[in-house]
């Protein structure tokens, strides 16, 4: 699912808000970091890959209810792309609660 150091926004958007993961980008990073996952490394969580998509407006809604969120045009083309990653995430998770386009 994560095939891009940018995707790892999207898994953001989605942990803070339903497992509790560190709000500051940063602490998120180091929360993924510590894990110690078997991710390669062109692929690693990095706050320098996701931290201008961590401040848009969308990321301070609640992931959950994605489908009440209002978007900005200029920020569209990502939200949605956050939105793919959130859902195949509460897919992997085995959440179904989230709302289907």
């Amino acid at each position: 699912m994560v095939d891009a150091k940018w995707k790892w926004a999207g898994v953001y958007w989605y942990l803070r808000w339903t497992c509790n993961y560190p709000v500051d980008a940063k602490d998120f990073c180091k929360k993924i970091v510590s894990l110690d996952l078997d991710i390669p490394a062109e692929y690693e969580c990095s706050y320098e890959s996701i931290r201008k998509i961590c401040t848009l407006s969308f990321m301070d809604c609640d992931a959950r209810r994605m489908d009440i969120v209002r978007v900005s045009k200029n920020d569209q083309g990502m939200f949605s792309q956050c939105r793919e990653i959130a859902l195949k995430l509460a897919e992997e998770l085995g959440n179904s609660y989230l709302p289907q386009e």
